[in-house]
């Protein structure tokens, strides 16, 4: 059964990608690097620096059924509140994991995600769930005290399928981009209030230290993620400010850079908020994680 699992699942991600087993197996069974072919030629591929870590867990025979998931208020504020005026039915194939998996991927934090992958022998499909995200965004605020059981059903919705299409990959690269994201939040934070800190009647130096934040930003490999197009709308805005720099009106340069510094800062907000429910079995995730 392992060899079925590992062989659907090499044949539903691309076929430049590396998995690596993780042999003996405490709790993570693959590591998988992305990779992509240079100038479209399959015969060479090149590393991208994205990575994620995976738990295969295999069925013979594949229920799904039909759940209730109720608008909430955001979960990162307050306790669970659902607002069961507005509701979705899902189709999910729902799998008992084990409690003690669980406590491994939470203790390890969100920063590179384990994805679970659900390997349907008879139906030859493969699904996915992000179980550091379950865990922040499901699990805890409808079961704090989950880690007292043994084992925890779990949801894994059904349109949430891995294979060579483009639309079934979105999900799966966008986690594997998440340590980049990470890495330009931080970055963002500490330029923004750096910021703050020049002296801006310094017209010199102010545009020394702008040339060079934007040197360091725009190198990041985050700006054309598909999967997340405001990105790329702060991309362009930071290379209109970057060709205007030596005609922008000094005395108004301020009042443009700063909110575009904050906007930056906010991302990483949006990201936990939004884009770490993504691709869950929640109301939100159906409204925002699939192109229909």
């Amino acid at each position: 059964m392992e060899s079925d699992s590992l062989g659907l699942i090499k044949e539903s991600l691309p076929a430049e990608w590396v998995i690596r087993d993780y042999k003996p197996d405490y709790g993570l069974d693959l590591a998988v690097e992305c990779f992509e072919y240079v100038n479209g030629q399959p015969n060479m591929a090149e590393t991208l620096g994205e990575h994620f870590f995976a738990q295969v867990k295999a069925i013979h025979s594949t229920e799904i059924k039909t759940i209730k998931v109720y608008a909430r208020y955001n979960v990162e504020k307050s306790a669970l509140r659902n607002n069961e005026e507005e509701m979705l039915e899902i189709e999910v194939i729902k799998f008992p994991i084990d409690t003690s998996l669980l406590l491994t991927v939470q203790s390890m934090g969100s920063g590179i995600p384990v994805i679970l992958f659900v390997v349907s022998l008879d139906l030859k499909k493969v699904f996915f769930v992000c179980l550091n995200d379950l865990i922040d965004k499901v699990i805890v605020p409808e079961d704090p005290n989950f880690y007292e059981k043994e084992s925890k059903v779990i949801n894994v919705p059904v349109k949430n399928e891995v294979s060579r299409l483009h639309e079934h990959l979105v999900g799966i690269k966008f986690y594997a981009k998440r340590i980049k994201f990470y890495s330009a939040f931080m970055k963002f934070i500490y330029q923004e209030k750096e910021l703050h800190y020049l002296d801006w009647n310094d017209r010199d130096s102010v545009l020394m230290t702008l040339r060079h934040f934007i040197a360091v930003i725009s190198r990041f490999d985050i700006w054309d993620t598909e999967q997340w197009r405001i990105m790329q709308m702060y991309y362009y805005r930071i290379l209109e400010l970057e060709q205007g720099l030596e005609t922008e009106d000094f005395e108004l340069l301020y009042h443009k850079v700063i909110p575009l510094w904050e906007g930056l800062t906010v991302l990483s907000r949006n990201y936990e908020e939004m884009c770490r429910e993504w691709f869950l079995p929640t109301y939100l995730a159906q409204l925002t994680s699939y192109p229909e």
